[in-house]
């Protein structure tokens, strides 16, 4: 209990009290102590469950003002005798596990060099581009961005017609084999170096594998992001800031969508045959019914529904934390590194897209077995940052945050010492959605799409801001 009290005393002081950025990364993380606390002795070998003793459904309801919490969410536990700490970094797709990826996605089909300088792009693709744009404009929420946004996709409608008129009429381009390659483009950004491959067949199908791309301008990243991405078709793409796909049993062996006869079970059979190919440590997070397609002129979707099978990475069997997005950048005084994200898209006829971002490696083992928060002392943690971090939130509006889900899973931090390699370490990650109703009516309603909420380490307590890294 004593524990527990100093604990949310720090977060009070915390909250009292802010840091800058620079001096946000010495006072929040103090790595020693972290290994330290988890390196106390776990009662009995108890198992991660026993350890956390939590319950299989979190209610919570908190009313003040304009501020609201409403908590009914599933608490997920891994099933695991413990939870370690291990040392990760960022890698890229060596040779051989593209090559895997090429034999497997591409077979024998002639590829060719699919060059991105803005004057090369065709007049079919700056068409679809165009209409991109028009489809997001229609799709943003009428809120105190919308002006902004719009502005931004009519800017560049406009540089897509000035390409149009001197544009090819097709694609022009080299074949393309898997060989990892440096290619240097010409855009209207600069001079682009990027380290891979960019392939397409001229019907649709791409592969795309950039281990590092850096302007002249700016130099080359400290940490690489590494990307790979492969479609059958220009609309046949997964995005995972969408929020329009229906979570379906994965153990399901009947198909949960009219005209599709996969069954989930099956769907994940084709997806694993691929993605553990490459990566053993590559386990199946959730699946899910996925429309693809585009819109027609009324703004109807024209396409069909695939299953999305979403991948975490496990480090000892452990889960990962799946997050949007990525940590550093300038206002954290540290490197950008973005979440490792992969996802398949699956339907009737085989792979349809493939997207892996981020790939980690997983390093030495700081601790085999932490000492971790029981879940009836994260709780009131929780309770006081939520309040913290989104109340302010509500001037002006009524604001509703709804937790849906609390996991506790591994997260990729930065290390204190090294800011270009990171820490798996255990958290209590709470999932949910912002609900804001505006008091007035110059703005829409609006709502996000599922996200991380609130990350508290596990052993220690302490909040970790999934932007900065610690």
């Amino acid at each position: 209990m004593k524990r527990i009290v100093c604990i949310i005393l720090l977060v009070y002081l915390f909250m009292a009290c802010q840091p800058t950025p620079d001096q946000a990364y010495v006072h929040q993380k103090d790595e020693t102590q972290m290994i330290t606390d988890a390196q106390q002795p776990v009662a009995d070998n108890q198992t991660v469950a026993e350890q956390v003793q939590a319950p299989q459904i979190w209610e919570k309801i908190v009313d003040e003002d304009n501020f609201h919490i409403r908590a009914h969410a599933a608490v997920y536990v891994p099933d695991c005798r413990a939870l370690p700490i291990y040392e990760t970094e960022a890698v890229a797709f060596t040779q051989e596990k593209v090559d895997i990826l090429w034999n497997k996605l591409v077979g024998d089909r002639e590829m060719r060099e699919s060059r991105i300088d803005d004057s090369q792009l065709p007049k079919s693709q700056l068409a679809l581009m165009m209409q991109n744009e028009k489809e997001r404009i229609d799709g943003f929420e009428r809120n105190e961005y919308y002006e902004e946004n719009v502005k931004n996709c009519e800017d560049r409608i406009k540089y897509y017609q000035s390409l149009y008129p001197n544009a090819p009429d097709d694609w022009v381009y080299t074949p393309v084999t898997s060989e990892i390659k440096e290619m240097i483009w010409k855009t209207d950004n600069g001079v682009q170096h990027v380290f891979g491959i960019d392939a397409t067949d001229g019907n649709g199908v791409t592969f795309r594998m950039y281990n590092d791309s850096y302007y002249e301008k700016n130099g080359s990243a400290p940490i690489p992001h590494a990307q790979f991405q492969f479609q059958r078709s220009t609309y046949m793409f997964y995005t995972e800031y969408r929020n329009d796909g229906t979570a379906v049993d994965p153990s399901a062996a009947t198909s949960g969508a009219d005209g599709l006869l996969l069954s989930p079970k099956e769907a994940i059979a084709v997806a694993d045959d691929l993605i553990r190919a490459v990566d053993s440590e590559m386990e199946v997070d959730r699946v899910e019914l996925y429309p693809v397609g585009i819109y027609d002129d009324a703004g109807v979707r024209q396409g069909h529904t695939c299953y999305a099978i979403v991948y975490h990475r496990t480090a000892n069997g452990c889960p990962i934390a799946i997050i949007n997005g990525s940590t550093g950048g300038p206002a954290a005084a540290t490197p950008a590194w973005a979440y490792e994200q992969c996802a398949v898209l699956v339907d009737d006829d085989g792979i349809q897209c493939v997207k892996w971002d981020a790939p980690l490696s997983i390093g030495d083992c700081r601790v085999q077995s932490c000492k971790l928060l029981t879940f009836a002392d994260a709780i009131p943690l929780a309770e006081t940052m939520l309040r913290y971090r989104y109340s302010g939130q509500a001037e002006g509006v009524t604001l509703t945050i709804r937790v849906t889900d609390v996991r506790l899973e591994l997260m990729r931090t930065i290390q204190q010492d090294n800011v270009t390699k990171g820490l798996l370490v255990p958290v209590w990650n709470f999932y949910g959605v912002r609900e804001r109703h505006f008091d007035s009516d110059q703005f829409d309603d609006d709502k996000t799409m599922n996200m991380l909420l609130l990350s508290l380490n596990a052993v220690t307590g302490n909040p970790i801001d999934a932007t900065l890294g610690y």
